[in-house]
């Protein structure tokens, strides 16, 4: 394994270089005693996992086969096109088409790969056309490093130039004349600082709105009916709204709602009336209440509550109708209300589907509502709402002949009592008698609910007799905001004694064993992986950790870095509160080795990512050989061209794709 003898103890010296920022930006001005380190790291896991070489091509070349081209539920449609997002079939990067909305060939206007003269390895964030349907702007940064730059192609020409110095989060709203472009600059740490107006002439960019101080960051986006910016300035834990009126220069930011501590605003604006989704009235969950733009808001004032026993979990606005779903012991279920009638409708969803995901498509004045609705044994499959007959139905075939797997939910006594969802799939006829292997995934942050929803490259796992679970454990919201209140900051320890409740339960019922289970979390998910390591590791044959957060407490003492300040609201500030450094340096993976012997371990990682640095898994890594006394594979692989999302190009990540899953599948089977 490569040899970081020669660091100091804690490592952070050699993980962690002076030029950091830059290489960061550009993995090729790593030092190169670092480069080489990543290098040979990459080459002792490849020797590693020799065994099953073979059948990571094996599955490379189904999710090839698999990857069939996708086109997005209409990305966006202006008055004459419909422009959609093209990814898959067998291309490396994604194209971006535009459809006659009278019928017509698709023609492709933006190709991604073509920007590779360009750009190193782009990709884009945003593509959106302008209102006169002459421009389409688009973000794009290189090998995932989430730096974008503001670009804007003129379709009649086919020029695109960019437009401004800054380097932008990725998000742009058109101005309604289509004059100006506005996105969210990152400041010198990269943090989403300044909201500006940038005219397309190349003119002066106006500076509309300023993150007071580092803890809060700028996030916007277009309202329903194309009349408003919607900007939120805050942190996880709450944010004030402001709104721009997009018809026209001077663009002044108007103050919408204030910010409330731990009570979110997800808004929207349609025919001059505010609709909120928030939490200010009912803890554990979500209401919708109205208002006129310029009138007061009274959060009281429900105009939509879930169905008892559920939660309200998303909501979208057209000019004649407001559509919610609510999700109940995780099957989602729609509701559509008759803004001028007032009448409300319910749809379940058609079996077996059990989650949806919606699609602002830029139609407001139409009552059909563009979705997608599938389960962990469903791919996703088009469906329109047609709100205004009260009809759900299906755009795209149904697949033929249907997936064969089988799904459950199950519920899990966690040591305090509460009940946690447990959600499983697996392919009847590939199990093998006796406790199966078994793939089991974790998250529990920032309030992100882990959906049963379908993963076409999971089938490679499935087709070969693995079982896949998720545990929704607290610290997300599948259950409600109390979910997640009750694992985040000091009280993290439910997200870990969660997790492993669910896998105890696993082994015991003799659905799996010790020997045949592995524990699966990327990016947040990390610290929950790191922590089985550490203190569990006798209840898993491995460990598959994705850009994993592990070395909590000193990420969380940097201020330097741009994630940090805003993230005190999710974890605690350790520098200035005594009881949350306590709990962090108690389950910190990195500040907490294993006091026995670590199980097997792979973790990859980007050298791009600016989300959770380089340096984390790789101190992380080396301090777990340092316990390790056995022969169990700890393994580290990188990508120079990937961020926080993988490689770059789709062949590659299908790669990494393919090289983790033979992983589980050789550890699980006792092959490595």
């Amino acid at each position: 394994m490569a040899d970081v003898s020669g660091a100091e103890p804690n490592r952070e010296d050699f993980f962690r270089p002076q030029n950091w920022r830059e290489a960061i930006a550009d993995p090729s001005k790593l030092p190169d005693a670092l480069r080489r380190h990543f290098e040979q790291e990459n080459a002792d896991a490849e020797r590693a996992l020799a065994p099953v070489a073979d059948l990571a091509a094996e599955i490379f070349a189904d999710l090839v086969q698999w990857d069939a081209a996708r086109r997005t539920v209409d990305h966006a449609t202006t008055t004459n096109w419909i422009w959609r997002r093209v990814t898959g079939g067998g291309a490396d990067f994604p194209s971006f088409e535009q459809v006659p909305v009278a019928g017509g060939a698709a023609e492709t206007v933006l190709d991604v790969g073509a920007l590779a003269t360009e750009f190193d390895c782009p990709s884009v964030h945003s593509a959106m056309p302008s209102p006169d349907e002459r421009f389409l702007a688009h973000t794009v940064d290189e090998r995932g490093n989430e730096r974008f730059v503001v670009r804007v192609k003129d379709l009649e020409t086919g020029r695109c130039r960019r437009i401004g110095d800054d380097v932008s989060t990725g998000a742009v709203v058109w101005s309604a004349g289509s004059t100006h472009l506005f996105h969210v600059a990152r400041d010198s740490h990269g943090r989403a600082a300044t909201l500006v107006a940038a005219p397309i002439d190349g003119s002066e960019p106006l500076v509309l709105l300023s993150a007071p101080d580092p803890t809060r960051r700028i996030e916007i986006r277009r309202s329903a009916d194309a009349s408003h910016l919607i900007a939120h300035l805050g942190d996880y834990g709450s944010a004030e709204v402001f709104i721009v009126d997009l018809a026209g220069a001077p663009f002044r930011p108007r103050p919408l709602l204030p910010a409330r501590a731990e009570v979110l605003w997800d808004v929207e604006i349609s025919g001059g009336e505010v609709f909120v989704r928030h939490d200010a009235v009912e803890p554990n969950g979500f209401t919708i209440s109205r208002f006129a733009l310029g009138a007061p808001f009274d959060p009281n004032a429900t105009l939509v509550a879930p169905s008892p026993g559920a939660v309200l979990i998303a909501m979208a606005v057209r000019a004649r109708h407001l559509l919610w779903v609510e999700v109940a012991r995780m099957r989602q279920r729609l509701g559509i209300l008759d803004r001028s009638r007032g009448t409300r409708s319910l749809f379940d969803l058609p079996s077996p589907y059990t989650t949806v995901t919606l699609h602002e498509n830029g139609r407001h004045d139409t009552d059909r509502f563009a979705l997608e609705l599938s389960s962990l044994a469903r791919p996703r499959r088009g469906f329109v709402l047609d709100a205004g007959r009260g009809e759900l139905a299906p755009i795209d075939p149904e697949p033929n002949p249907p997936p064969p797997y089988v799904t459950e939910t199950i519920d899990v006594v966690a040591p305090d009592g509460a009940s946690i969802p447990v959600s499983l799939v697996w392919h009847p006829e590939r199990l093998a008698a006796g406790p199966a292997p078994c793939l089991l995934a974790g998250y529990g942050a920032y309030g992100r609910a882990q959906w049963p929803d379908f993963d076409g490259t999971r089938r490679a796992l499935l087709e070969r007799g693995i079982v896949f679970a998720i545990a929704h454990v607290r610290g997300g919201s599948e259950t409600g905001r109390e979910w997640y209140r009750r694992g985040k900051g000091l009280h993290k320890e439910a997200t870990f004694t969660d997790y492993l409740a669910v896998a105890d339960h696993l082994i015991a019922s003799g659905r799996t064993a010790p020997d045949r289970l592995v524990g699966f979390g990327r990016s947040a998910g990390g610290i929950l992986m790191g922590v089985m390591v550490n203190r569990h590791s006798d209840r898993f044959c491995a460990i598959l950790a994705e850009v994993p957060f592990v070395d909590v407490a000193r990420t969380m003492s940097d201020t330097g870095l741009a994630l940090t300040p805003p993230e005190w609201a999710e974890w605690g500030d350790p520098r200035t509160d005594a009881e949350a450094r306590r709990v962090i340096e108690g389950y910190s993976p990195v500040d907490n080795p294993p006091e026995g012997e670590p199980t097997a371990v792979l973790c990859m990682c980007g050298l791009s990512d600016p989300r959770v640095t380089f340096w984390e898994p790789a101190r992380w890594i080396a301090g777990l050989r340092e316990r390790r006394r056995g022969d169990a594979p700890i393994l580290l692989m990188s990508t120079p061209r990937g961020g926080h999302l993988g490689a770059v190009p789709r062949s590659e990540r299908l790669r990494e794709i393919a090289t983790s899953h033979a992983f589980v599948i050789g550890r699980a089977t006792g092959v490595i």
